[in-house]
């Protein structure tokens, strides 16, 4: 049975927009009042150079990895290999600076083995990458938390793998492997379904059962073994969920999100399922999917605009859209198109606009989607850089 909230000034908008709530469902204990603070953690704190990546570790697309002084800009170096040699330890020893900023739950960009700084690019889902300290300072940095009282949540791309993963380059090495069925290729071996085009992110094919058991269905698959301890991972933010299990005609998300809903729940039950949606994610929060959604469209995109100077990319044009910061009235029509009624008496756009508000309109030109030309960070300013690769994020979720 389903039952619909009340919005608020007595309104109600039409159809799955009334974000429904379903019965017998438990919201997830990192919901309302937490405070979430996103890091990046290469960019966070480093404190020990012996396990900074090194040029003649290993070469990414033609380039090589080199780490930087914390005051030394990188340059024309490419940025995927540009490190300043973050790790988890350095988050530890700086619990002491977060927790006086009331932030309750840390979410950690992804950790998993990868060649590049932001490890998007997963090569290896079953273990934490060596740069970031391993294994033994993921656990170490849980226990820590625990003291403290605080939670962290951990990000996984299940949408696609990087180039340099096992699957893939067996699959693309045998044409027959049992591997090749988890991607989808064009004209084996170098035309395949990837990320957004992106030759570096192969996407994973879900219509293959195998790759539905290594992922989702088997005992101990990755979704389960960053909840169980000794890391116990108080959740997952899950990327680009709006492409996940979606290749032209074949649309599976729904389908392939309640099996991972189904298995995080399981596997504990309190645990926290954001995913990202850059689009409408209204589909995705009506109970069966995600506990809450970055709601960019609605919410971060047009603060931005209304914050800094509009700068909008279009495909198919050289050079981007641009003009002035967004007046109150153009942001106030923004929502109200989004929310497709009438803001009532006393309504919370903020707080209506998704299960959960992530909001990046703080962060500095350099590491937003799209750049403002707004706030930037002083390089001379410890706070501010530590600001350059984090967000402080409070949910906001319905009332």
């Amino acid at each position: 049975m389903v039952v619909r909230r009340r919005w608020s000034g007595g309104l109600r908008p039409p159809g799955c927009h009334g974000f429904p709530h379903r019965r017998g469902d438990r919201a997830s204990g990192l919901g309302a009042g937490n405070v979430f603070y996103q890091i990046f953690p290469d960019r966070f704190a480093n404190g020990d150079p012996s396990n900074d990546p090194r040029p003649e570790e290993y070469e990414y697309r033609g380039k090589r990895p080199r780490t930087f002084p914390w005051e030394e800009s990188p340059g024309d170096h490419a940025f995927s290999v540009v490190f300043y040699g973050g790790y988890l330890a350095g988050i530890t020893k700086r619990l002491e600076y977060l927790d006086p900023l009331g932030v309750t739950v840390l979410y950690l960009t992804p950790v998993f083995i990868s060649p590049s700084n932001h490890r998007y690019d997963v090569a290896d889902f079953e273990h934490i990458d060596p740069h970031l300290g391993g294994e033994a300072a993921l656990a170490a940095l849980r226990n820590h938390l625990s003291v403290r009282g605080m939670r962290y949540t951990l990000d996984i791309v299940p949408n696609h793998v990087g180039s340099s993963h096992a699957w893939f380059t067996a699959a693309q090495s045998d044409a027959n492997a049992e591997k090749a069925a988890f991607f989808t290729f064009k004209q084996h071996p170098d035309q395949y379904h990837s990320w957004l085009s992106v030759q570096s992110l192969p996407k994973l094919n879900y219509q293959s059962e195998k790759l539905r058991r290594r992922m989702l269905t088997g005992p101990d698959v990755v979704l389960r073994r960053w909840l169980r301890p000794p890391f116990s991972a108080d959740g997952w933010r899950v990327d680009v969920a709006n492409l996940l299990g979606r290749q032209g005609p074949i649309l599976l998300g729904g389908e392939i999100f309640r099996i991972l809903r189904e298995v995080v729940k399981d596997t504990l039950p309190d645990a926290y399922l954001l995913g990202e949606n850059i689009f409408d994610p209204t589909a995705q929060s009506q109970g069966d999917q995600f506990d809450g959604m970055t709601n960019y469209a609605s919410f971060t995109f047009p603060l931005g605009h209304w914050l800094c100077d509009f700068r909008q990319g279009v495909r198919g044009l050289k050079e981007p859209i641009t003009g002035p910061p967004w007046t109150t009235e153009a942001l106030e029509a923004s929502w109200r198109l989004r929310l497709g009624h009438p803001l009532g008496p006393g309504a919370a756009p903020v707080q209506t606009c998704s299960t959960a508000t992530m909001c990046r309109a703080s962060a500095p030109s350099w590491a937003a989607t799209r750049p403002c030309s707004g706030w930037r960070p002083s390089s001379s300013s410890p706070t501010r850089r530590r600001r350059a690769s984090t967000t402080a994020t409070r949910s906001a979720w319905r009332t």
